[in-house]
């Protein structure tokens, strides 16, 4: 599923479906680490110590390299848009959408 997350640049937008709404959420950072790295999907992977984060953050995670896994690929995306499935899907992915 994460196959081409290395592909992902800042900026980039990430669309994540619930049975609602479409949660879009733009490309903030990413990092290469090692395994025991566990605070890199915490609460707030920039600050650690901070448990109430006033950020929505999605973290993304893969082996790195592909095929291996010596190390994660960490991509980290802030939320910049919600809305309801009654809005219609949003226009950064409505050219993937199916036809209705």
């Amino acid at each position: 599923m994460f196959w081409d997350l290395d592909l992902l640049d800042e900026g980039d937008d990430i669309v994540v479906e619930d049975q609602g709404s479409f949660h879009t959420y733009e490309v903030v950072g990413s990092e290469v680490v090692t395994p025991d790295r566990a605070e890199v999907v915490g609460p707030d992977p920039f600050d650690p110590e901070n448990d109430d984060p006033s950020r929505a953050l999605l973290t993304l995670t893969t082996c790195y390299p592909k095929l291996e896994n010596t190390h994660r690929l960490i991509v980290y995306a802030e939320l910049s848009d919600t809305r309801s499935k009654d809005e219609g899907v949003p226009g950064n992915i409505a050219d993937m959408a199916p036809e209705r």
